[in-house]
Parts: structure tokens; C-alpha cells; sequence
């Protein structure tokens, strides 16, 4: 755990207690997350774990073609590292159907 100034953490404790009151007013057992692996989802899944619990988080994995290719293995180690489930949903296929991919070349001739 890190160590962390009184600033911090009655910040930490504001969010909490927005997420936790947002939940109860709404009525929702727990959140669905988008996790990129980059850190703000992987800050805002602590969060949620941190007030909710593992059990109460779910998260969504949504790599394209053009993701980078640690996205999919730093989204996972998220999940594994908090403990939560998650699921792996290619967009893809869907960017494809809706012609997105025509629009621009793939990102990997980018430098």
C-alpha cells in the first residue's frame, strides 16, 4: 500500500462516498468499467474496488485494430491485479461493418 499525505486521502474518501451514493440512489449492485490499461481506468477500477468491493466490479476489455499491442496484456493485469471479471469485446469487427477503417489507414504506418 502506498503511503499517502491526509490531502489524498480525504480526497479518495470524497470519491468514495460520490460512488457509493450514486449506487444506493440508483439502486445498482455494482459498475461496469472500461478498462484500457492506461491509468486512468485502471485509478477509477481502484476506486471502485476500493468502496464496492471486487465482487461489485466488472470490467470491459475493448481492443481494436488499432490498439497498441500491450493494451490487451496491461487491460488484463488490471483486472487480475484487482481481482475483478472481465470480459473481452473486439470492436473491431463492428468499426469494420460501419466503415470506420476506410476512413484512415491503419495506425501502425503512423510513426
Amino acid at each position: 500500500m502506498m503511503d499517502m499525505d491526509s490531502d489524498t486521502e480525504c480526497k479518495i474518501s470524497q470519491i468514495q462516498s460520490f460512488i457509493q451514493t450514486t449506487i444506493s440512489h440508483h439502486n445498482f449492485s455494482g459498475v461496469v468499467i472500461g478498462i484500457s490499461g492506461g491509468i486512468d481506468s485502471a485509478l477509477t477500477a481502484w476506486l471502485a474496488v476500493k468502496t464496492l468491493g471486487a465482487d461489485r466490479v466488472f470490467g470491459i476489455l475493448m481492443p481494436d485494430r488499432d490498439s497498441a499491442r500491450t493494451t490487451l496484456r496491461d487491460s488484463k493485469l488490471v483486472c487480475k491485479h484487482l481481482q475483478i471479471s472481465y470480459k473481452v469485446i473486439s470492436l473491431s469487427p463492428l468499426l469494420r461493418k460501419i466503415g470506420v477503417y476506410r476512413l484512415h489507414p491503419p495506425a501502425s504506418i503512423f510513426p
